[in-house]
């Protein structure tokens, strides 16, 4: 499953400009190796102890613990107990503007990734996991862990952090809907495991006649006796043509055309399936902390052909633990289960043979799946919210252990691991194997990497994209903003970046000296799933003597109404370090008074020639200093015109501090439009005696014919004079 993503080449604008500003201090690249206190890169596995009655045991220490390789105890040499708090807010939490990845080495909270498998699920199915979803949003994760939930259709796809992401991920939520086929009462039906083993086996070189009596009488011929039970569905419902008492050898020809079909449009829906689930986990290799991926699913038969094989290695990488959860819910174990409730069951035997396909065979894959990663199965259950419930508080409460891989295996070779306890009566959860990355494996195309043009997305670029967490690798800043309407009821967005340019790896010397850095700007409307992004390779220079600081630069798009959301990612191909931020937004209607996003900025623009009518300069950061004016643009939409086809507007500003002060304040005063119909004023702030803090700028703005008011709250801070520059 590829997301959707439209290259906006038309009207894009590439601003790059160096500022004056001082560096954040670097973090560390997300999909590094875990390193311990002592320095040592190691191989780490999350281990999660029960206790006889299922819940999650504390207070153990390393001597607790065995880890063994392909049966070789290891030293265990790192070591680190987790018992995270429930954190949960009241109420939901402003995201804060402009984005930023300063602190993203302290935001280590929980990742989860959330598939829902809507090809598989028959609508009723489907209520059942939105409900569960929305309970495990609502009680079980808490302030500070990353959310993503994803459908295999491809029709959802959204991540966020909790709090302030929680009702867009509900939204989200609302859109899924099962699409998979109800229980069909057609005499022709098959159940995903009759069709799979009937395409494999065919009919086992047996007589098609011999096969066909034996049907009617009763009678089980070849292995289960599968064959056999679907033929005689089809005998009492009329399906096979006889001849001088003989059933047609078309019969059996037509039957395993049928099988062929169902099992390549299953094996269809799993790989779709699989692949949705491979990306999840891929995007939480950026995650720190505990990660784990619940699949909400009826499940799918454990079949090589679908090569489940490469989600359970994006597993290993990401050390991330896989929960499958099936949503058929409470199934019967003995006699007719509803999957298989058609026709006749010639006997007892038989209806306990599709019983356990039912139960067991038909979700086996998604079991196995969930056991090599160290997680469990919820299933045979209608209680979905009481099973994410337990995997949300087995991620708080588990053990980091950390090993040196032995030498002498290849890179890929697969080392089988195990993890005991010494303790008696508790058991011990964990992955069972891992391999090594091979070296220098990022620097290629992933083979499902968008294009733009000629330029393929790095596969450390499409994990970052994937992922709600802020990453360090590359100090970043982003700031939104909703300038004019465009085409066909959207409207225009830009995304002004910066980013601090003094890590990347130049090369050269002196004047000669440059870098190169690749920015990809995706905004996804919630709504629709559908994803717009930009891409592109920047040049930074450094001439002699001057300092890389930070620089700028800006990206255009048209969006539709709604909520949406931006995620900046920038790349130093030469070190393979990474930046990483989003934000929320919400796109307005067409037609509604309202305010293009308000720049505040100490710089203005005059244009090429330097006369033209000043402009304030996009900004991504909000922080500024007392020995510079501060300049506050905004930009009035949707107008009502008066009797003489003139708009009739007014704008009154301002300043107030923290406690509620007003510092600065300028009345209502009327905005003249200009010559092509703009409302636009700039007005400038004196912030020279505002002492260090954080501000608002206040906006009211009247439309005098409609009558209507929009108010505007926009923070900023005032950074100490001794840290003159290091606010940008």
């Amino acid at each position: 499953m590829q997301k959707a993503r439209v290259a906006t080449g038309r009207r894009r604008r590439v601003l790059v400009s160096c500022l004056a500003m001082a560096a954040f201090v670097p973090g560390v690249h997300g999909d590094q190796p875990q390193t311990f206190p002592s320095g040592v890169e190691l191989i780490t596995v999350d281990a999660v102890v029960t206790d006889a009655h299922g819940q999650p045991v504390t207070g153990l220490t390393r001597e607790d613990f065995v880890l063994k390789e392909d049966g070789v105890a290891q030293e265990i040499l790192g070591f680190q107990a987790f018992e995270l708090e429930q954190r949960s807010g009241a109420a939901e939490a402003r995201p804060a503007a402009p984005a930023s990845n300063e602190n993203a080495e302290k935001e280590a909270g929980r990742a989860f990734a959330v598939v829902v498998d809507d090809l598989g699920m028959k609508s009723s199915e489907a209520v059942t996991a939105r409900g569960a979803i929305s309970s495990f949003l609502e009680h079980s994760v808490g302030d500070g862990d990353l959310v993503s939930v994803g459908s295999a259709s491809g029709e959802v796809w959204w991540s966020a952090r909790i709090p302030e992401g929680r009702e867009d991920l509900r939204a989200v939520v609302a859109r899924i809907h099962g699409r998979g086929a109800v229980d069909s009462r057609s005499s022709d039906y098959m159940s995903d495991y009759e069709a799979h083993w009937i395409a494999e086996h065919g009919d086992s070189g047996l007589d098609p006649s011999q096969v066909a009596v034996a049907a009617g009488q009763g009678q089980e011929i070849g292995v289960n006796g599968i064959l056999e039970r679907v033929l005689s569905r089809w005998m009492e419902a009329g399906l096979c043509p006889e001849a001088g008492g003989r059933v047609m050898p078309s019969c059996l020809s037509n039957l395993r055309q049928n099988a062929q079909a169902l099992d390549s449009q299953r094996q269809d829906r799993t790989r779709a399936l699989l692949a949705v689930v491979r990306r999840s986990l891929e995007a939480l290799t950026e995650s720190r902390g505990r990660k784990a991926l619940l699949l909400l699913s009826p499940g799918f038969l454990d079949d090589t052909d679908v090569n489940a094989r490469a989600a359970l290695a994006a597993a290993r990488v990401a050390n991330a633990a896989v929960y499958f959860v099936d949503a058929r819910g409470l199934l019967a174990t003995t006699g007719l289960p509803s999957v298989a409730d058609v026709g006749t069951v010639t006997s007892t035997r038989s209806a306990g043979q599709v019983s356990m396909e039912t139960l067991q065979l038909e979700s086996a894959g998604a079991r196995t799946l969930a056991e090599e990663t160290g997680g469990f199965s919820v299933a045979n259950t209608n209680d979905l919210p009481s099973g994410l419930q337990r995997i949300s508080a087995e991620s708080r409460i588990y053990y980091l252990l950390g090993f040196r891989a032995p030498a002498g295996k290849p890179m890929d070779a697969w080392r089988k691991l195990r993890v005991e306890v010494r303790r008696p009566g508790l058991s011990v959860r964990s992955r069972r194997g891992y391999t090594l990355r091979l070296a220098g494996a990022d620097a290629k195309s992933s083979a499902r990497a968008a294009k733009t043009g000629a330029t393929a997305l790095a596969p450390a670029v499409e994990r970052a994209l994937d992922s709600a967490g802020e990453v360090a690798g590359v100090p970043l800043r982003a700031m939104t903003y909703l300038r004019e309407p465009g085409g066909k009821d959207t409207t225009r967005v830009v995304v002004a970046t910066e980013f601090d340019a003094s890590g990347l790896a130049y090369q050269g010397t002196g004047g000669g000296r440059s870098a190169h850095l690749e920015v990809t700007v995706a905004a996804s409307p919630r709504d629709t799933g559908r994803t717009v992004y930009t891409s592109e390779r920047v040049e930074v220079r450094a001439g002699p003597g001057q300092s890389a600081g930070w620089r700028a630069l800006a990206r255009e798009m048209e969006l539709p109404p709604g909520v949406a959301q931006v995620r900046v990612v920038a790349r130093d191909p030469a070190s393979g370090a990474l930046g990483a931020v989003s934000q929320r937004f919400q796109v307005p209607a067409a037609g509604v008074l309202r305010l293009a996003t308000p720049i505040l900025s100490d710089q203005v623009d005059r244009g090429a020639d330097g006369r033209g009518r000043p402009r304030a300069t996009l900004a991504a950061h909000r922080v500024f200093q007392t020995d510079r004016p501060l300049y506050c643009e905004l930009e009035v939409f949707g107008a009502r015109a008066a009797a003489d086809g003139t708009p009739r507007v007014s704008a009154e500003i301002a300043v107030v501090a923290a406690d509620g002060t007003v510092v600065r304040h300028a009345p209502p005063t009327r905005i003249a439009a200009e010559r092509e119909g703009r409302i636009v004023r700039l007005a400038g702030l004196d912030v020279h005696d505002l002492a260090p803090g954080s501000y608002e700028v206040v906006l009211a703005v009247r439309d005098e014919v409609a009558g209507s008011v929009v108010e505007r709250h926009e923070a900023f801070a005032i950074a100490p004079a001794s840290r003159a520059g290091s606010s940008r």
